[in-house]
């Protein structure tokens, strides 16, 4: 807790030096921070990408930074779709005393439900890209479940409920890769990215 702020502060100096190639006062440099940051209110700024937090969870657009090549900001559509599904499970879990949904729920409240009285308050801007910190919480509470249904793959001998556990583990997993094959950078080296049309 204590060395995090202080090498927040002290490594600033390093890291800034690459991209300005001067070095830099940690201290202006975090005050040009919190200025520039205040002024990101929806009074400020316009455009399609600022958003409520909220609607983060619902709204599955792509926020695109560059097109040649294909830099986009978007979370896996295999992720974003089970949010809701993977925080009761992670609930449920907590509920019957799991170390791991306590931890993934505090992960969230800490990363992602922060926002909202933040922006109520404030009437802050908040990018999707604000929002990935939150975005372990949901990969672990999705690997809790997918381990549970390989679990019970391997405790059930017989039966339709088994293979139809496996079946969804390999069935997210390949349309999680297709995915990420798709949105990838690397996409332009085997063909046209899905989501060329971006760049009209």
């Amino acid at each position: 807790m204590v060395f995090a702020p202080v090498f927040f502060v002290f490594l600033m100096p390093l890291t800034d030096y690459f991209p300005y190639h001067k070095w830099m006062n940690p201290l202006d440099r975090i005050s040009l921070m919190l200025r520039a940051s205040s002024s990101l209110t929806f009074a400020n700024v316009s455009g399609t990408y600022p958003e409520k937090p909220w609607e983060w969870i619902f709204r599955w657009d792509l926020t695109p930074y560059y097109f040649h090549p294909n830099y986009l900001g978007v979370v896996s559509f295999t992720v974003e779709f089970l949010i809701v599904p993977v925080l009761i499970y992670m609930l449920y879990k907590a509920i019957r005393r799991s170390d791991a949904g306590v931890f993934g729920l505090c992960w969230f409240t800490a990363t992602y439900l922060a926002w909202i009285p933040g922006v109520l308050l404030t009437n802050r801007v908040t990018y999707p890209y604000y929002i990935y910190p939150t975005i372990g919480a949901f990969c672990l509470g999705l690997g809790m479940g997918l381990n549970e249904l390989i679990r019970l793959f391997e405790v059930r001998r017989t039966g339709k409920l088994r293979w139809v556990a496996i079946s969804v583990v390999v069935l997210f997993l390949l349309a999680h890769l297709v995915f990420f094959a798709l949105v990838s950078p690397l996409s332009y080296w085997w063909g046209t990215p899905i989501f060329s049309g971006l760049q009209s």
